[in-house]
């Protein structure tokens, strides 16, 4: 049996909701009982339209006693201190429970200048980072930053969300090749044959299951990949496998 594990869902109230938003933890909970998603990793909509200081907070809250999510936090700038120094928020993970962290670009830039004590932190550690590039906008000139930031820290874990339905191999197939911590969202990665074909080219061990939740329907992104023409290794990988080992290689 396929055990289902999203890397990408959220829940709370958007400034602009969403049609198929639910407002708290135990809604989603909900909802993945119904579809079959076992586990999923969980963003709270306050860690980038609010602050990660208050998102962070609502996430642990709102998760706590529910063994189908795992909590997320979003980072800030460690100069600014608003999430504590470097040390102080590694150690805030670890009693939280949090294995994963979000990068919302969009008031700060993400580079060595301005994370390297804590992407040193994190190289180390082996904890993962989620970079939503529908937010950040996957302009060539993003693409490019973010090229620059693995070329700074080749080791980093990077789950990259893909921003829309278009193809984006161009761009991803290469950081593919050269970082072996690069790792591909599934929600958005619609492009006819494109799952297939990278597994064909790269193994399966680099793309993970995403709902892309609220903005897909977690039941078409599972349907997607159901119908991919994947065998059932990749599959087995892709749908929960691959999320396991990154989260269960954490060192924190």
């Amino acid at each position: 049996m396929i055990e289902w594990f999203d890397c990408h869902a959220e829940y709370g109230r958007r400034r602009i909701p969403s049609p198929l938003q639910v407002p708290t933890a135990a809604d989603l909970v909900n909802l993945y009982d119904q579809i079959g998603i076992q586990r999923a990793l969980v963003v709270h909509s306050a860690m980038y339209e609010q602050h990660p200081a208050v998102g962070n907070a609502l996430n642990i809250a709102e998760t706590r006693g529910l063994s189908t999510l795992m909590p997320t936090w979003a980072i800030l700038p460690p100069q600014t201190v608003e999430l504590g120094g470097v040390a102080e928020f590694i150690e805030s993970m670890s009693q939280a429970g949090v294995r994963a962290l979000w990068a919302f670009p969009t008031s700060y830039l993400l580079n060595g200048i301005t994370f390297g004590p804590l992407f040193d932190a994190m190289v180390l550690r082996r904890i993962p980072l989620l970079v939503n590039m529908d937010l950040l906008g996957a302009t060539p000139g993003n693409w490019a930053a973010l090229t620059a930031l693995l070329t700074e820290f080749p080791d980093l874990r990077v789950i990259i969300t893909l921003p829309t339905y278009l193809g984006f191999d161009r761009y991803f197939r290469p950081l593919i090749e050269c970082f072996r911590g690069v790792h591909i969202t599934t929600s958005r990665y619609l492009l006819e044959g494109g799952v297939k074909s990278f597994c064909e080219h790269y193994g399966s061990r680099r793309l993970l299951f995403s709902s892309g939740f609220p903005d897909v329907q977690p039941g078409g992104s599972m349907l997607a990949l159901l119908h991919a023409g994947l065998n059932e290794e990749d599959l087995t990988n892709i749908a929960g496998g691959n999320l396991f080992r990154l989260l269960g290689e954490v060192e924190i």
